[in-house]
């Protein structure tokens, strides 16, 4: 959501449709934003709810967590002998991350994350039930 006007903000994400979402509307007096989507769902979001801003996606050319590098970065590949892995993102975090470093998903409703996502290890291990 963002004031583009203005040029401020807060980037949230509410991910819920599996398909395109076709259309949006806001209520003002009652602060719930409906969603309609190809997937035949209507969501009804309550905007009252306090939600954490979507992180940046990092970029990097090796894990940010186990340094090993991904599939592009060949003088790393080379110089350590180690075939390149898929890049990830970590939806909590942002971080860059491999496979094996983000094998963990988990919903996040406060950051609109309605249905399980890539999240690194250890953010999956500091999600608490209030999350």
């Amino acid at each position: 959501m963002w004031d583009i006007g203005g040029r401020k903000g807060t980037a949230i994400e509410l991910q819920v449709h599996n398909d395109k979402v076709q259309s949006l509307s806001y209520a003002h007096h009652t602060r719930q934003l409906v969603s309609c989507g190809a997937d035949g769902g209507i969501v009804v979001w309550n905007m009252h709810v306090e939600r954490q801003e979507t992180p940046e996606c990092l970029d990097s050319d090796s894990c940010q967590k186990c340094d090993q590098p991904f599939f592009w970065n060949f003088k790393q590949m080379w110089d350590s002998k180690k075939i390149g892995l898929w890049q990830h993102h970590c939806r909590k975090c942002g971080k860059a991350i491999c496979g094996k470093c983000s094998s963990k998903r988990s919903s996040i409703p406060l950051m609109g994350f309605e249905f399980e996502v890539r999240v690194c290890d250890s953010c999956h291990e500091s999600i608490t039930d209030e999350e």
